[in-house]
């Protein structure tokens, strides 16, 4: 007992107990999912989930290796990567693989990114992984919101929305991350159109069998993992759809209305900003350009996520009434085909 306590009286020293209770029963207690403290949270805390594993269960790659496209002999040519050219480097990252971490920290010449892919919505980006000019490493957070994975820095403990690119809870809520150009194709149409690729090996530092697909099957059935907070049934909620977001305003472009057309080009101005879509048929590729030919940064995903996240998106459909399907609240567009 220190020398204040010491000298005080039982009565005054009950009063004090009675205060320190009453005052810590006022002062509301830090939710708390999965060891995060969701300070300054930006999203329905009861629309957040523990998504099976715990946190950091899966492990993300922090150091990885690569091999010329000419050494690769793990994958077959429709196998899908995400494939990045960004500042003078290009490499490629398996499907395969990412679907067993989520998160490469990796650089590209002095620009440390991030390259993510959340599997229950289909969607692969890639993020400048600069914070206040600072570098952050991201790693895998066991939480979901309208299934999509939640991603942590590991400097902050601050969790990331992975298809906003943006900081929901934590020091770095309300923060956004800088979208890269990203392209979600075959390995066989990657390579093709980047000889010189670089693409991330099997040699991760862990012991997992990347010949086995955790979400096999999970594309064609119409079920969700989670619950959603919004959905719009103009297309079955996995119809894929291209999603692109110009000045604050977002547009889909959905893989069927893109397939149903012979003509590989489609001009389109969203926002006063004029897009050129391609889509190869073959591969499956949609390639998102201004009309300089430089790559515009998109997201390849489910319909129900891209709405979930976006209910304010417009729809892309083509203007020869082959694809008039009910919009429900969507707004459609329509544009020029070249």
């Amino acid at each position: 007992m220190n020398t204040i306590v010491r000298f005080l009286s039982p009565a005054l020293i009950a009063l004090l107990a009675i205060f320190n209770t009453a005052h810590a029963q006022q002062t509301p207690a830090v939710p708390t999912l999965n060891g995060f403290q969701l300070v300054d949270l930006a999203l329905p805390l009861e629309e957040m989930f523990i998504g099976g594993p715990s946190r950091e269960s899966i492990k993300s790659i922090d150091k990885p290796e690569f091999s010329a496209a000419k050494d690769d002999d793990f994958l077959a040519a429709n196998d899908l990567v995400i494939g990045i050219t960004f500042n003078g480097v290009t490499k490629a990252y398996p499907a395969r693989i990412l679907n067993h971490h989520e998160v490469v920290n990796d650089r590209f010449g002095d620009k440390s990114v991030a390259v993510t892919y959340s599997p229950l919505t289909g969607t692969a980006i890639a993020y400048l992984a600069d914070v206040d000019g600072e570098t952050r490493k991201f790693g895998v957070s066991g939480l979901v919101y309208n299934n999509n994975s939640l991603f942590f820095d590991t400097k902050t403990e601050s969790l990331w929305a992975q298809v906003l690119g943006q900081g929901v809870a934590g020091a770095a809520s309300g923060q956004m991350l800088e979208q890269l150009p990203a392209t979600w194709t075959t390995w066989n149409n990657w390579k093709g159109q980047n000889p010189n690729t670089l693409v991330l090996n099997r040699n991760t530092g862990h012991e997992v069998d990347y010949a086995v697909n955790p979400y096999e099957g999970f594309e064609t059935t119409r079920g969700l993992r989670y619950p959603i907070n919004k959905v719009n049934k103009m297309m079955p909620l996995k119809e894929r759809v291209v999603g692109v977001e110009v000045n604050g305003t977002f547009r889909a472009y959905p893989m069927f209305v893109l397939q149903m057309e012979n003509r590989p080009l489609i001009a389109d101005t969203f926002n006063g900003v004029e897009l050129l879509i391609r889509y190869d048929k073959e591969s499956k590729t949609v390639l998102v350009t201004n009309i300089k030919g430089e790559v515009y940064p998109s997201v390849t995903g489910y319909w129900y996520s891209w709405y979930a996240f976006h209910p304010e998106t417009d729809v892309f459909m083509l203007n020869d009434g082959k694809n008039n399907r009910k919009p429900g609240e969507v707004t459609i567009t329509t544009a020029s085909i070249q």
